[in-house]
């Protein structure tokens, strides 16, 4: 299944509904790839994460890894995810 911005644009209260489905196919084991800007959800869902930027690919990691602090990652995507998790 394909999720390009999924919950954008919703109201928040159906925010958390398709999410909530979203989650459900994961738990089944459903091939699912997920564009999205919400981190709090990729971390919680992902196995792998690619971050893109301008069209480039700038990583392609594991969630541990992405999420975990990759001494690796490159700066901008650290940088990103940095502005986006700290709250």
């Amino acid at each position: 299944m394909l999720f390009d911005q999924a919950s954008y644009g919703l109201a928040p209260q159906m925010v958390k509904a398709v999410l909530d489905v979203m989650e459900a196919l994961a738990k089944q084991g459903r091939a699912m790839m997920c564009v999205t800007h919400d981190m709090g959800f990729a971390r919680k869902v992902a196995k792998r994460v690619i971050c893109i930027n301008r069209g480039q690919t700038v990583d392609d990691c594991s969630k541990h890894a992405c999420f975990g602090g990759s001494a690796s990652r490159p700066a901008h995507a650290a940088q990103f995810l940095w502005k986006i998790l700290r709250h």
